[in-house]
């Protein structure tokens, strides 16, 4: 488990470098203020790395509430098309994030499966021990 949490939090730190650099790329500088375009460039990443991690781990990136981020993926459509400004830096955003967020999201994919099969390998000994114990016993008929 801790190597897995281990990689979490490297595909959040490399998150962050990604957000950085969108806003580096947009020439925005990031506040906590609600005006749309710090509004919008937030909605972008959310969205964007919503794709390569969970919403809690977005939300870790973001500094904001899991919630939010779900908001955030809800309305990305309706915002591609009505506010004005999004589209771009949500293109800005999905274009750095795949530079940045590809190769580490498949790693912490992979992890993931790693440990399952380790679980799996685990169960499946346990069990043939058991099976193993039981068939010593004499049969009872």
């Amino acid at each position: 488990m801790p190597s897995t949490m281990r990689k979490s939090t490297q595909l959040q730190n490399v998150g962050a470098i990604a957000a950085q650099e969108i806003y580096k790329a947009l020439n925005i500088e990031p506040t906590n203020r609600r005006n749309p375009e710090q509004t919008q460039v937030r909605a972008a990443i959310g969205t964007v790395l919503r794709g390569y991690m969970s919403d809690t781990n977005t939300s870790k990136v973001l500094g904001r509430d899991r919630s939010t981020v779900c908001y955030y993926v809800r309305n990305h459509e309706n915002n591609m098309t009505h506010w004005k400004g999004y589209a771009q830096k949500y293109n800005t955003a999905k274009g750095i994030c795949e530079m940045y967020m590809t190769n580490v999201a498949r790693d912490y994919d992979i992890s993931v499966i790693d440990r399952r099969i380790s679980q799996y390998k685990e169960k499946i000994q346990q069990l043939k021990e058991e099976r193993d114990r039981l068939s010593s016993f004499p049969s009872s008929r």
